[in-house]
């Protein structure tokens, strides 16, 4: 399972639902599921140890796979211990819905039903990476490397929006890079528009800074309209956020709703700090902040590329995740003296965008965290995966030129797959 993954099933069954005809989960914590599909317990009471919990939760799920008493009579489910997402949007959960939905016109068991949802995930996924692949006309082996990190491939074999949200954000970065090597044609416009627009509706929009870069391509490569362009692309993915996240961000900020009182000078909700807290606190924010990155700066690395799934109780040796990052850093050089360079310019708007992404990701996460918390709980690294290519080329040097060999970066990097996957399965068997 992926990460909260019993709640974005029932949100993936929620809006399938809606599209079958049985209607909506008003308060999020009752669901209309059919009979087969109603979580069982896979581990019999009391024999949930750490020794044969996994093996028994195999086989639990190994005999559902064969099941054929498919019981669609609909019965009402408490679903209160992980209810639906509220703040989330039907574009994000899209391969998964289309998925799940196929899977109970067909008459699917619980287990094809979801394998359904997973695999057109998987598939969007790729259709998505190939199109990134396709379309820049330069770091193919980044764009390579970065599709197939292990916290990558495990996010979209689940049912989740991280998959699809990814996948979305790697193809518009390609477009950046067309945009800022070659320049876009009319087609590239409307495909990179079109991904704005969802971009925008995944996640809370947090991705869309990407698209700052666009201010800092030279204007030749525009040929023309430079401003109208950026105003047009970036405004399409903020309306495609603010209407499709309205609702959230006035919550955030204690709008239209009661405010909690304030302790010790500071807004809470339940005991947690408020956004609001940045703004009436910004040098505690900023300590807060600084805090945070220098205590988990290795947790966010190792985030970022794999060392923990939720599949397994334990984190993977950071030993296993140098391979990776080595062979990204290689894969961002020049690979000729005839590639784009880095200018100051770019830095800067690269520097830019990682500074409002760090700061706004942790800014959410202030709701999550408890108002004597020395940092910020709940940001974790894989949130900024879409910001490697990004880290990569700001410290990029212009003289290095990586060309002889640099197809040996893909059996290096499946090698490295292989001694991952071994011991992440003997993680995952001993959890």
């Amino acid at each position: 399972h992926v990460y909260d993954e019993a709640r974005h099933y029932y949100t993936v069954y929620n809006y399938s639902n809606r599209i079958l005809g049985y209607g909506n989960s008003e308060d999020g914590t009752k669901l209309l599921m059919r009979q087969c599909d109603v979580p069982n317990s896979a581990v019999q009471k009391g024999l949930g140890t750490a020794q044969n919990e996994q093996a028994q939760s195999f086989g639990f799920y190994t005999e559902r796979i064969m099941e054929k008493n498919i019981n669609t009579e609909l019965t009402t489910v408490d679903i209160s211990y992980a209810p639906v997402v509220q703040n989330g949007t039907w574009i994000e959960y899209f391969p998964e819905i289309v998925g799940m939905t196929l899977g109970r016109i067909l008459h699917c068991n619980y287990y094809w039903m979801g394998t359904l949802a997973r695999l057109m995930n998987i598939a969007c996924y790729m259709a998505l990476c190939y199109l990134a692949i396709c379309k820049t006309p330069t770091l193919k082996s980044l764009f390579v490397l970065l599709s197939a990190l292990p916290m990558n491939l495990y996010q979209v074999s689940g049912i989740s929006y991280d998959g699809f949200t990814f996948g979305v954000g790697i193809a518009l970065f390609a477009f950046i890079m067309k945009l800022w090597v070659k320049g876009l044609e009319r087609k590239d416009w409307i495909l990179f528009a079109i991904l704005s627009a969802v971009l925008g509706s995944c996640k809370g929009g947090v991705y869309l800074t990407l698209l700052i870069l666009m201010f800092f391509i030279p204007k030749e490569q525009y040929h023309g309209k430079k401003w109208l362009k950026c105003i047009a692309i970036i405004g399409l993915g903020g309306m495609s956020m603010l209407g499709a996240f309205i609702p959230t961000f006035m919550r955030w900020f204690g709008i239209g709703g009661n405010i909690s009182p304030i302790v010790n000078g500071t807004e809470t909700v339940g005991g947690k700090l408020h956004l609001t807290f940045m703004i009436q606190n910004p040098m505690g924010f900023i300590r807060l902040l600084a805090v945070t990155l220098v205590k988990n700066a290795d947790m966010y690395l190792g985030q970022m590329l794999g060392y923990r799934t939720a599949w397994a109780g334990a984190t993977m040796s950071n030993v296993l995740m140098l391979p990776f990052l080595v062979l990204l850093i290689f894969s961002s050089f020049k690979n000729s003296d005839k590639d784009f360079e880095i200018s100051f310019k770019m830095r800067m708007g690269i520097s830019i965008i990682l500074l409002i992404e760090i700061w706004g990701m942790h800014s959410i996460f202030l709701v999550e965290t408890p108002i004597n918390s020395p940092i910020i709980v709940g940001c974790q690294g894989r949130y900024f995966i879409l910001f490697i290519p990004c880290i990569l080329l700001l410290f990029r040097n212009n003289g290095i030129i990586f060309k002889e060999k640099r197809e040996y970066l893909y059996p290096l990097f499946s090698m490295a797959q292989l001694v991952y996957l071994y011991y992440f399965l003997e993680l995952f068997m001993c959890a």
